[in-house]
């Protein structure tokens, strides 16, 4: 696979990172309900603030790829991720979950389950072509597929938007 290629992919998953981790931030309440759903017991001392520190994770780790940090650091740090929503995903689907996470930072009310899963093995897979060829990508290219995730997941708010008369 090509240098170019795997910075696109990188781009991708950074830019999701990034999307997600803002999303939890701003709105905990759903990934800490969908966790307590999942295991009663253990999540019951995950707040908010739990939430946010791992938002904070994601986005650390998202800009963390856009920087040369080192070889290595940024890639294992989303390889884990991945391996965290992929497990989370298993987790949610052998339970049936059925509280909205909130997990790619889109409000669509999704469950954890298989979606978690697929997100979590692409960002693993994209981890190790990252350590194979020791990419940093670009953050302009970052910076617009971050804007179009932001369209994509407000897109029902600005349908609902009104149209403006008389503007050329």
């Amino acid at each position: 696979m090509g240098e170019w290629t795997i910075n696109v992919l990188v781009a991708l998953a950074a830019a999701t990172l990034l999307h997600a981790g803002i999303y939890k931030a701003v709105r905990p309440a759903e990934l800490r309900q969908a966790l307590r759903e999942l295991a009663p017991d253990l999540a019951i001392g995950i707040g908010n603030s739990a939430v946010r520190f791992a938002a904070g994770l994601e986005i650390l780790i998202a800009f963390l790829w856009l920087v040369p940090t080192g070889p290595h650091l940024a890639p294992t740090g989303a390889a884990l991720l991945g391996l965290c929503f992929a497990a989370l995903g298993v987790a949610g689907r052998v339970r049936a979950s059925t509280a909205a996470c909130g997990c790619l930072g889109f409000g669509t009310g999704k469950a954890l389950g298989l979606t978690n899963v697929v997100f979590g093995a692409c960002l693993v897979a994209v981890a190790l072509l990252s350590f194979a060829g020791s990419v940093t990508p670009s953050p302009t290219v970052t910076a617009l597929f971050l804007l179009l995730l932001c369209i994509f997941a407000n897109r029902a708010a600005a349908y609902r938007l009104p149209a403006r008369k008389g503007v050329a």
